[in-house]
């Protein structure tokens, strides 16, 4: 079954050339299936490619000798083939969709990201938005909204990776927060409807460890409201403003 996402990266390559990031088992090829038809793919997990592009990275032209947009999968795997793209989206106008898992780790290798000849796009696990009325949040919170995992039959067994910037506090006296994205915004979840005073002990402490642009509990509370510089949001609108880039 696949589920319409948001992210219209059809779109977006038919104007300029494109990284697309996101964690693994996020979508990203079943989103190029289905909206990059007729574009040449060169998926660098396949052995045979990886060995052919690593001794001749010149094969991408001599193949690709159309306008047909050309996907390099997993691009991270042979980063120094970014010279390459660079030199055909200068010299041939050819646009690239260059997919991995994070920017981090081309960026571990000196590359430059093409140097502002690529977008940069982001592909999440599904949102409540994209997935409508079949969005249950129980069994989100029990075991994400990765697709591969969403749509699995034995969800709760299944093993998986993820790369992201969220971690967790915890200071040796017990406090802790149970989110910490980017570094900049402090997340509590709770399945309380009404959050009283105790529960907002580790948002007050970690505002000593730096300046939060957000401090949150996100619970099943029906208005949201401030207490100390936190704010206390339903659920429904935390997702909503989460998805809208209100939040990180």
């Amino acid at each position: 079954m696949y589920i319409q996402r948001k992210l219209d990266i059809s779109s977006v390559v038919a104007k300029k050339s494109c990284f697309l990031f996101g964690p693994r088992q996020c979508g990203k090829s079943a989103l190029i299936d289905k909206t990059m038809q007729g574009a040449h793919v060169f998926d660098l997990l396949s052995g045979d490619t990886f060995r052919r592009l690593s001794a001749n990275p010149e094969y991408i032209e001599q193949v690709c000798r159309d306008d047909a947009p050309i996907i390099i999968d997993e691009i991270q795997k042979l980063p120094f083939l970014l010279d390459e793209v660079h030199r055909l989206i200068e010299k041939k106008g050819k646009r690239f969709l260059l997919t991995g898992s994070s920017a981090r780790k081309l960026r571990r290798s000196g590359t430059n990201l093409l140097g502002g000849r690529a977008r940069i796009r982001n592909i999440h696990p599904f949102s409540a938005a994209e997935l409508g009325d079949a969005f249950d949040l129980e069994r989100a919170l029990n075991i994400g909204l990765l697709p591969g995992i969403w749509f699995s039959d034995d969800a709760e067994i299944d093993t998986f990776s993820r790369d992201s910037e969220i971690t967790y506090w915890r200071t040796r006296t017990g406090l802790e927060v149970d989110f910490v994205v980017n570094g900049e915004v402090a997340i509590e979840a709770k399945a309380a409807h009404t959050i009283v005073t105790g529960v907002l002990k580790g948002l007050r402490a970690i505002a000593d460890e730096g300046a939060f642009r957000h401090r949150i509990v996100v619970c099943n509370e029906p208005v949201e409201r401030m207490v100390d510089g936190i704010t206390i949001m339903p659920w429904r609108s935390f997702v909503s403003r989460l998805w809208a880039g209100e939040l990180v």
